[in-house]
């Protein structure tokens, strides 16, 4: 047996390196491309998971006062935010997603200032 014939020839090694290093390229780039879209889809799924709990938590009747009160105590330096409409009739309650994406929980109040309804809205 020849010794020569058992190494493979420089076109069968270049080919099987090309062969290595474009299936890590493509490996590489569907790696990126599930992290590019999984990771704020994550988040904006997270945010309105966060809203849908805080709406189901808030009962109709409930004062609004404490509410406000322990959200913005929870925030902290969260990046979450809480405005009151200028005729005092909602609250809103924004969970921040991804970049631009806000999951809001809206709570309608009578005028004793009692929660009557509440929804969870998505902004974009």
């Amino acid at each position: 047996m020849d010794p020569m014939q058992d190494k493979p020839g420089w076109l069968a090694r270049f080919i099987r390196e090309s062969l290595k290093v474009a299936l890590g390229v493509v490996l590489g780039l569907g790696l990126l491309a599930g992290v590019a879209y999984g990771l704020p889809t994550y988040m904006n799924w997270s945010a309105d998971n966060k809203a849908q709990a805080f709406c189901a938590g808030i009962k109709r009747g409930t004062d609004i006062a404490p509410v406000v009160a322990n959200f913005e105590k929870a925030a902290g330096d969260q990046r979450i935010l809480h405005y009151e409409s200028d005729d005092g009739a909602s609250h809103t309650f924004l969970f921040e997603g991804f970049v631009y994406e806000l999951a809001a929980c809206q709570v309608t109040v009578d005028k004793d200032r009692k929660a009557t309804a509440g929804r969870v809205a998505v902004h974009q």
